[in-house]
């Protein structure tokens, strides 16, 4: 899923920092276009999160419904 600016809908943005905690890693970007700020939140996932399947003859990354 790609991000896109809340103030100008851009998806264009660069890693302004990074914060490694103790279960997950929050990251602050910045959009390229307006200079809007946007934080993710980053963990590792359990394996019953997500699962493979195989779309038009290539294998892709699916996240599973809760």
């Amino acid at each position: 899923m790609k991000h896109t600016c809340t103030n100008c809908d851009s998806t264009s943005f660069r890693v302004i920092e990074t914060h490694p905690c103790e279960d997950h890693t929050l990251r602050q970007l910045k959009c390229r276009k307006c200079g809007e700020n946007l934080f993710t939140h980053e963990y590792i996932m359990d394996k019953d999160e997500y699962c493979w399947q195989m779309i038009s003859g290539k294998y892709r990354l699916r996240l599973r419904q809760r």
